[in-house]
């Protein structure tokens, strides 16, 4: 986190994954470290000194270890663990972005002094029994703010999720119906019922 309210018309700003790898790799080319982009499909041997992995490519590499961090589903940790399989806790996290001029028509600034130029004082974090709903800046120049939400789901295969992943509109309805405009229900503040009705649904993923 970054803090500056004159720079960043914040407090405090998030710091976007990108820019963070983005610095990494540059660091890593001064340092004269190479980096290689494979799919990785298993390990091949270890000893106590080695380990040697394959990709899908047919190639081949060997260090001193191999470190798994490619995601749910694994080869490393089924390697490992190979009766290890993905569990579903019955949640899972939307994220989205909203533009500050989807909501000037509709909101005035909450105070006199708040020179935020959005009319929503940000980071803003609600939680309720249909789930968590948090909205903060996702760039430097505060034109962009990021949305995420908890909420409760049930267990996909795979294939399922891929193409629950492509069905942006039906997420911006169910977000629609989960902090619903209308009074009632679970009676969210309305500025949070508007950042999901201003939600767009083309930069929706989970």
């Amino acid at each position: 986190m970054q803090r500056s309210h004159a720079k960043y018309n914040y407090s405090c700003i998030r710091i976007h994954r990108r820019v963070v790898r983005d610095l990494l790799l540059a660091r890593l080319e001064d340092e004269g470290v190479p980096v290689y982009y494979q799919k990785f499909r298993s390990i091949v041997s270890e000893t106590e000194s080695s380990v040697t992995v394959s990709f899908e490519d047919g190639t081949e590499a060997t260090g001193d270890f191999a470190v798994g961090c490619d995601g749910i589903h694994s080869c490393v940790q089924h390697y490992v663990y190979p009766e290890s399989q993905p569990l579903s806790r019955d949640f899972m996290g939307k994220m989205g972005t909203v533009l500050p001029d989807q909501l000037t028509a509709e909101l005035e600034p909450e105070a006199e002094h708040d020179t935020n130029r959005w009319p929503v004082n940000l980071p803003r974090m609600t939680f309720g029994a249909a789930g968590m709903f948090d909205c903060l800046s996702s760039n430097y120049t505060s034109t962009e703010s990021g949305l995420f939400t908890t909420q409760r789901t049930h267990a996909r295969s795979r294939d399922e999720w891929a193409e629950f992943e492509h069905d942006k509109a039906g997420w911006k309805h169910a977000m629609k119906k989960t902090f619903p405009k209308e009074k009632g229900g679970t009676n969210y503040p309305a500025k949070t019922r508007l950042l999901v009705q201003r939600a767009r649904p083309e930069t929706l993923t989970c």
